[in-house]
């Protein structure tokens, strides 16, 4: 491998200027730095402005059809361009180049170039087939091309992180994923050739590298699986930060949960997150250890107590963190529902050291503490590396919990006449809870109420210092007719009666 690191600045040279536009994974976003490494070494001079472009090359994603679809209407603009700039060259690159390789050299398309993710050694001859008066198309697949050798062009002018690919393609075959037709089988890339990579991005500088793959943790070359390849990557320094995307859950092995868990560098997810989304969820399971409990099993030897536990990140906006709070919570109460196990509850009763001061709870079950789910605190999230979104953090000791003994199943018959919704809107001290509210709402036995949903709360310039603003919703219904507005309404004002009695809940004008 060439151990010197190409770079954009200073751009020399007179040759062509290449424009590439990328779509899809971070994959893409790899492949494109080899593209431009490829051509550049051709003569072509790479150029971040479109209009000074002399060829276009589109790097693209099938995953989805709303990416397909963005772009047909990028090629729409291509064509327009051509009618300013005749000599302009497009082509179609990765993924959708292969899938609709066919569909693309139809005529009226503006396409000049199709090329598929194992082909982009052959894009400099495909511009000279273009030269030429035809059409340049490889969609060949590979079982070896792992383009090794290549150092690629970085184009994240940050100079601090960077894509490292280690292997290709895919071997699962998911019935709902494209990427083993468009991307090949499983290669993986020689070990060593990734170490000198990330070595030489870290001697210039980067102090931050993701190993990246279709799936990832099922990298082996001989001897070297993904956990070893990542201990590797991890021992050229300890400044170096290193992530990998996309992994399987399928090969996620105790060895690579123990290799993540011994190399302090190796970040959290939601570091890496959270420069591509605005919002998303993590779920994690895996052992820990505190540094204590410690056991003899072993003569001379004392071993940490290892303790299964559940961890899991909501993610989002830092504008709404009630928003976000209330899905953690749901999702976590939600929990013993569907997976038939014994109720837990939330109350406050000792704050996580790196929770938000106000916005936390405990998660109880027959009164002992068996988890926290809380705002991170800012001052938390900025030593993490979280700059940006707000996380609302659950750890739940899953040795704790306790399987239902047993449960009967019974049929229900579908109502034959319909379920009516009522909105209540009220307001109360904004230290009560729902499981207040519902207990409230559900207290008394009556046929007609089947069920309270929650709907909204809200605190704001028009309710009282103190106070909250709830909306729920009721659903009301009877097995032996439909029930009349009067009805309805008399069932509304039995629950408005409780509220108003047990919780203090003032109707809302």
């Amino acid at each position: 491998m060439n151990n010197t690191l190409n770079t954009l600045r200073p751009l020399t040279g007179s040759g062509r200027k290449l424009y590439i536009e990328t779509y899809g994974c971070q994959m893409n976003v790899g492949d494109s730095e080899i593209v431009v490494s490829i051509m550049q070494d051709e003569g072509y001079r790479y150029t971040e402005s479109l209009e000074e472009a002399d060829i276009v090359l589109i790097n693209t994603c099938s995953i989805r059809d709303n990416a397909e679809q963005r772009i047909w209407g990028r090629l729409s603009e291509m064509r327009r361009m051509r009618k300013q700039k005749p000599s302009l060259i497009v082509g179609i690159i990765g993924c959708m180049a292969e899938r609709l390789k066919e569909e693309l050299t139809k005529g009226g398309t503006g396409v000049d170039i199709v090329a598929g993710p194992d082909a982009y050694r052959d894009l400099p001859r495909l511009v000279r087939e273009v030269d030429n008066g035809s059409t340049g198309v490889n969609v060949e697949l590979s079982k070896e091309e792992t383009y090794a050798e290549i150092a690629p062009v970085r184009l994240d002018k940050n100079g601090v992180s960077a894509f490292i690919a280690i292997m290709r393609g895919c071997n699962n075959y998911c019935s709902y994923c494209v990427v083993p037709y468009t991307r090949g089988i499983e290669r993986s890339r020689d070990a060593q050739t990734i170490v000198s990579e990330a070595r030489t991005l870290f001697e210039n500088g980067y102090r931050e590298v993701t190993l990246l793959g279709q799936n990832v943790n099922s990298y082996r070359t001989g001897d070297v699986d993904f956990p070893e390849l990542l201990r590797m990557v991890a021992e050229i320094s300890p400044r170096l930060r290193v992530r990998f995307a996309t992994s399987h859950p399928k090969d996620i092995s105790d060895k690579l949960l123990e290799t993540m868990a011994s190399m302090p560098n190796i970040c959290k997810a939601i570091v890496k997150n959270e420069r591509n989304f605005d919002e998303f969820d993590i779920f994690e399971e895996a052992q820990i250890f505190l540094d204590k409990d410690y056991t003899s099993n072993y003569e001379g030897e004392k071993l940490p107590m290892q303790k299964k536990h559940l961890g899991c990140a909501f993610v989002g906006a830092s504008d709404n963190v009630t928003e976000l709070f209330r899905r953690a919570k749901g999702v976590i109460g939600s929990m013993p529902r569907y997976t038939h196990m014994e109720a837990f509850t939330f109350e406050k009763i000792e704050k996580p050291y790196w929770a938000d001061e106000t916005v936390w709870l405990n998660i109880m079950l027959n009164g002992k503490k068996i988890g926290d789910l809380a705002l991170l605190s800012k001052k938390a999230a900025l030593a993490c590396g979280i700059k940006v979104l707000s996380a609302v953090l659950v750890e739940l000791d899953m040795d704790e919990l306790v399987p239902l003994k047993s449960r009967t199943n019974r049929y229900v018959r579908m109502p034959e006449f319909p379920m009516n919704e009522y909105d209540l809107s009220f307001i109360v001290d904004s230290m009560v809870k729902w499981d207040d509210i519902c207990s409230c709402v559900m207290a008394k036995k009556n046929e007609l109420l089947r069920d309270v949903k929650f709907v909204d709360e809200y605190k704001g310039k028009q309710i009282p210092s103190g106070k909250k603003s709830v909306t729920i919703r009721l659903v009301i219904g009877s097995d032996e007719k439909t029930l009349t507005g009067a009805e309805i309404e008399q069932v509304a004002n039995s629950v408005l009666k409780r509220l108003s009695k047990n919780i203090s809940a003032e109707i809302r004008a």
